[in-house]
């Protein structure tokens, strides 16, 4: 058996962006305009200088397009669909935890250090042009994206995750993400990420090095949801547009065994929920607790008796003594 003190301290502490410790860090978005509404889903951006409401005019700098940001709307609307309807995730705005938002506003920011970033807290913002203030969850993203690149579908995945679960490790909240990502990809993506996926840890150590990661955990995601769903298999073409979702019921089962994880832990560590600390939300405490349901899921889920790497990784996850 490995000890627990061998791996549990493992763990990855993620510098995100957040918001400023000042009291008018919500001016610049409270300043922004309303340009599209996609049922929960609100983007709001940067008004024309001396014509707040008239968007036919060209674009100035830091500022979308129409047409970038009717791309962006459907691929926000297009990821919305494929979570809540096709996957069956609990939509973010039906989860008791959010359940004073009333949207989730996507802000156009001159961000200069990532692409984009999801909060989950509920804020209430009284936009300018609004007659009265509305509470709802962040998206922020940088008005240096461009259409194509898959930011709005990882962040709004957050906001799934977050409805779930107040973990927040890295390997799991930015590998799953990251790895869901596929979902959207181009075949020939598909056919790269099917032909370089990687084994499963076989071991303790290897486990261990998982919990350090963050982003370049998704390989360990996409191999679990290719193992554990044979619809991976399947080629595109024979696949319709609302069939299987590659690992689909893995994902909501993880993010569901997640959830009374989190409850668990919470109880055994004295933490009344909704009083989560960010770093209690990332602790290294955490991750006993999520590999202990993580193990749960795939016995749900997956067909271990006949898939002898599943079987191996099962094995070593009930050697570390899990909750």
């Amino acid at each position: 058996m490995y000890p627990l003190s061998r791996w549990l301290a493992a763990g990855f502490v993620l510098a995100v962006w957040g918001f400023p410790a000042t009291a008018d860090w919500k001016a610049p978005r409270e300043a922004l305009v309303l340009r599209h509404v996609g049922g929960d889903i609100r983007i709001f951006g940067t008004a024309v200088p001396g014509s707040p409401t008239d968007f036919t005019v060209p674009a100035v700098p830091g500022r979308l397009s129409d047409a970038a940001l009717a791309q962006l709307a459907e691929q926000f609307g297009r990821a919305n669909v494929l979570y809540s309807q096709q996957v069956g995730l609990l939509a973010p705005l039906q989860s008791s935890k959010y359940r004073t938002a009333r949207s989730i506003d996507v802000h156009l920011l001159p961000l200069t250090k990532k692409m984009g970033d999801a909060g989950d807290a509920v804020v209430n913002y009284h936009y300018r042009l609004a007659p009265a203030p509305v509470a709802a969850l962040t998206i922020s993203l940088s008005t240096r994206w461009q259409p194509g690149n898959l930011t709005p579908e990882h962040e709004l995945f957050h906001s799934y995750q977050y409805a779930y679960t107040y973990f927040k490790n890295a390997w799991f909240l930015e590998g799953m993400a990251r790895s869901v990502q596929a979902w959207f990809a181009s075949a020939q993506v598909l056919q790269q990420v099917q032909s370089g996926q990687q084994a499963l840890p076989g071991n303790a150590e290897e486990i261990n090095a998982l919990l350090k990661k963050s982003y370049d955990a998704a390989p360990f995601w996409t191999r679990l949801r290719w193992l554990c769903d044979p619809a991976c298999a399947l080629p595109p073409a024979a696949t319709p547009p609302r069939g299987p979702v590659c690992g689909g019921r893995f994902v909501k089962t993880v993010l569901e065994e997640f959830q009374t994880a989190d409850q668990q832990a919470a109880k055994a560590r004295g933490i009344k929920p909704p009083l989560w600390t960010e770093q209690e939300q990332r602790s290294a405490l955490n991750n006993a607790w999520m590999l202990g349901a993580l193990s749960k899921a795939i016995t749900r889920q997956c067909p271990v008796a006949s898939q002898p790497e599943l079987t191996e990784f099962t094995q070593v996850l009930r050697q570390l003594q899990l909750p």
